[in-house]
């Protein structure tokens, strides 16, 4: 069976408290309600990385295709 994925980057906000409280609040409940087919949601939130984090938050949406 294929599958698809998309794959959204959020880089560093300037203000990270604003950014979640507009992430948790609008982003999730909008591709909850509006990506039609989605199987799964990954939101993962980037705390560090051994090269420096590019990326603040990276969210992963599936599709069966």
């Amino acid at each position: 069976m294929s599958s698809a994925k998309l794959i959204v980057a959020y880089p560093q906000p300037v203000d990270v408290a604003a950014f979640e409280k507009l992430y948790l609040e609008e982003h999730v409940p909008l591709a909850i309600a509006k990506l039609q087919g989605k199987t799964k949601i990954v939101a993962t939130k980037i705390l560090a990385s051994p090269l420096g984090a590019a990326f603040y938050r990276v969210a992963e949406i599936y599709f069966p295709s």
